[in-house]
């Protein structure tokens, strides 16, 4: 396709398709994202086969080659997660936090914002955003704080595990054939950037934490949709 204006609108488009079959559940992320690669070398006027750049060769080979390892973390990943739900570690987690800090609730978001960067640079792609609400989503709505304040403290904590992920950086310096010395460089500035914001926003919104007098700890946890 000659037009790059309108490949590019393609390309966007087909990407929130893309984004929106995988949050849907109708297509999962390891078979989305080699489609999304080849539909995007057709588009581009990639050819099929003939040449070292076809679509057969480079973009599926190879493309199979490159994505082998992030794949595999991101399998290691989901099993982690699942292993956590299991076993029902989340609901002790849950449990120590309001036990051992309920004279500081506001210490609490401290620990569930450090929790969630350790969990996210573990555990990657959606796997980690569904574990971190299922496991600290509970603990934050109980102390008083609102839906939307937990999801921007939650995502924010997410996004700077995800920083600190060496998942991340093999796939993108893998997908961009850059050093990973580079990669992880520029990962690192912006978790200190997600940092700086963190502390920011926490000391922000502290104030909105309910001071609880008593917490029945063998209450049922909150369950979130």
């Amino acid at each position: 396709m000659e037009d790059y204006g309108l490949l590019a609108i393609l390309v966007f488009l087909i990407f929130l398709l893309t984004v929106g079959l995988i949050i849907t559940k109708k297509v999962e992320f390891v078979r989305a994202l080699p489609a999304f690669g080849i539909v995007t070398a057709i588009l581009a006027g990639t050819p099929i086969t003939g040449s070292e750049y076809s679509i057969a060769d480079y973009v599926i080979a190879k493309g199979a080659t490159t994505l082998a390892e992030p794949m595999f973390i991101y399998i290691l990943s989901v099993m982690l997660a699942i292993f956590i739900v299991e076993f029902k570690l989340d609901e002790s987690i849950n449990h120590l936090c309001l036990k051992y800090l309920q004279n500081n609730l506001k210490g609490i978001l401290w620990v569930v914002a450090i929790l969630t960067i350790i969990v996210s640079s573990i555990i990657t792609n959606f796997s980690s955003i569904i574990l971190i609400a299922i496991i600290f989503m509970p603990i934050l709505l109980k102390i008083g704080f609102n839906k939307q304040g937990s999801v921007v403290l939650l995502l924010l904590s997410n996004a700077i595990g995800s920083c600190l992920n060496s998942g991340y950086h093999i796939l993108y310096a893998n997908l961009l054939s850059w050093n990973i010395d580079k990669v992880k460089d520029f990962y690192y500035i912006m978790a200190v950037v997600g940092v700086i914001a963190l502390v920011f926003y926490i000391f922000l919104n502290s104030k909105y934490v309910k001071d609880i007098e008593s917490i029945d700890y063998e209450q049922k946890n909150i369950k979130v949709n």
